[in-house]
């Protein structure tokens, strides 16, 4: 018999997942998973023209069981539960216009496969809110857990293995020992993602369809009566041994104290959280100069973006993986592509990425990009870290093997180059030769040593994913632009942001949004109604 153990994380996650209540959850954090779902469903309504992400409808439409139940929101098609989850999760996930937290990219599963299955079987909103809040939890907590592991942000995809299966436990009503079966077997083979598949424009739309399938089926078998190991994410050649070079248990901590559905961060333009910065200095910049667009590319001399150590490592792995062609997956991983389209445009929106659009501005769109250099800017990163300082403390308590695999990994997501890595730490190194710098050591190094949650103010956490660009006229004119937080990035006033998300919903459904909020906030209003609402 499977042994119960309520010191494991396992146990915490389901008692948490199954006890959780709607009016357990703070009004604030319940505004911004409300937030969350519209920006969900515009992410994949946005992407309704897709044909990748159509033949994953087909095939679903083709080999599913059964139809009729739960929307399609791109079509405005219907599927059996799981179906609907699967393509509702691929439309999503194609242009990267999802929301963001941290750590990781949670809509696709947390909201997508709750709202199926509430959809199909009578639930109301409360019970979406509630559900999608406690997968928040449960998610991100997995993911910051492994911040120092060999996968990063979109390619955490096994926390739709988690997500899915507490969505499918909470809308059956699963008491904490059927949520404790349901959340083992679903890591019991969690998902990993291959960097070439997640450049390609057909496999990358199944980074969360496939793990949130395998999440499904294992709330089915623990439905009747299926169990697993309680201790599968710490016990013995667990979950953190293959997915963490230095695991941080502490911040799987804190359910129901701590909610990182405060951090909640909803995109200004579809790509990488880590392209929204440096896309948003270069159209300030170019609107400086009093230019709505790029309309000679001869005419700019040169644009410099200074960023954080992710924005600049996200380029220099797109480089090494690039596979020569532009498709929305090239552009939305390249900081250098996503701001010479942006430029082109004047904008960057989901319709730009069209395949017609495409092939009339690629040329353009590769010759300015050459005109463009990212650069790492250690003050940027020495500020992100001061946000949440137990980084440094973690570094601390590392063993000497541990240092040096995360040295490695970071050196390979150079590109292969030592030499990309040495630039960052001789950079590292003259940042620390100046005051900042060495006030930044000061401050991470200072205090205690222990991590927690409870020491990061959620409520106030600032997304600081910033970038500053210069650009450059052959004139002799230059304008800079600086963003410390994207639009839409936690940190930013919540009113400014939910304005953000409002106008989004009238960009992809082409109505306006009050009728659908004001259901939203009523936690009796059917899904059903809610979907109906959404889709006329």
């Amino acid at each position: 018999m499977n042994k119960k153990s309520p010191s494991t994380t396992i146990s915490r996650f389901a008692e948490f997942a199954s006890a959780c209540r709607y009016g357990d959850i703070p009004e604030r954090v319940r505004e911004k998973v409300r937030l969350q779902i519209i920006t969900s469903l515009t992410a994949a309504k946005f992407s309704y023209w897709h044909p990748a992400a159509y033949r994953i409808y087909a095939a679903e439409k083709k080999y599913s069981p059964r139809s009729g139940g739960s929307t399609v929101v791109a079509l405005g098609e219907s599927l059996w539960p799981e179906g609907a989850a699967v393509v509702n999760s691929a439309y999503s996930m194609s242009l990267d216009f999802d929301d963001y937290f941290l750590m990781g990219h949670s809509g696709h599963s947390a909201v997508f496969t709750p709202l199926a299955f509430l959809e199909s079987s009578g639930g109301s909103m409360g019970d979406l809110v509630a559900a999608t809040a406690v997968c928040n939890e449960l998610m991100g907590r997995l993911s910051l857990s492994c911040f120092f592991g060999p996968l990063n942000g979109q390619m955490w995809s096994y926390i739709h293995n988690l997500g899915a299966a507490a969505a499918v436990g909470r809308v059956s009503g699963f008491d904490r020992t059927r949520m404790s079966n349901a959340l083992s077997l679903a890591l019991y083979q969690p998902n990993f993602c291959l960097a070439p598949g997640f450049w390609d424009e057909g496999s990358k739309l199944l980074t969360a369809s496939i793990p949130l399938r395998a999440g499904i089926m294992a709330a089915r078998c623990a439905a009747e009566g299926l169990h697993g190991p309680e201790n599968i994410i710490e016990g013995p050649m667990g979950f953190l041994k293959f997915f963490s070079f230095s695991p941080v248990p502490e911040f799987m901590e804190g359910l129901g104290s701590s909610w990182l559905s405060d951090t909640l961060s909803y995109k200004r333009y579809p790509g990488t959280s880590y392209i929204a910065a440096p896309v948003e200095a270069s159209l300030a910049a170019i609107k400086a100069l009093g230019m709505k667009s790029v309309t000679d590319i001869d005419e700019i001399e040169s644009v410099v973006v200074d960023t954080t150590f992710l924005s600049y490592n996200l380029e220099k792995l797109s480089r090494s993986l690039d596979p020569g062609s532009l498709n929305p997956i090239t552009i939305n991983f390249s900081v250098r592509y996503s701001i010479a389209y942006a430029l082109l445009q004047g904008d960057l929106l989901p319709e730009h990425f069209k395949e017609s659009r495409l092939r009339k501005f690629g040329d353009s769109i590769i010759k300015l990009a050459a005109k463009i250099r990212v650069r790492h800017d250690w003050g940027m990163t020495s500020r992100t870290l001061m946000t949440f300082p137990q980084v440094l403390r973690i570094i601390r308590r590392m063993e000497s093997r541990q240092r040096k695999r995360i040295v490695e990994h970071l050196a390979e997501l150079s590109g292969g180059r030592k030499s990309g890595f040495l630039d960052v730490i001789t950079g590292l190194a003259r940042f620390l030769a100046r005051p900042s710098g060495r006030s930044m050591l000061r401050y991470l190094f200072a205090g205690k040593k222990d991590v927690s949650l409870s020491d990061v103010d959620l409520e106030r956490y600032p997304m600081l994913q910033s970038a500053r660009v210069r650009l450059s006229l052959r004139d002799g004119r230059s304008a800079t632009g600086d963003v410390p937080i994207p639009a839409g990035g936690a940190g930013i006033a919540l009113p400014e942001r939910a304005a953000w998300v409002r106008e989004r919903f009238r960009l992809a459904f082409r109505k306006d949004p009050a009728s659908v909020l004001a259901m939203m906030a009523d936690p009796k209003t059917p899904v059903r109604r809610f979907i109906r609402e959404v889709m006329k």
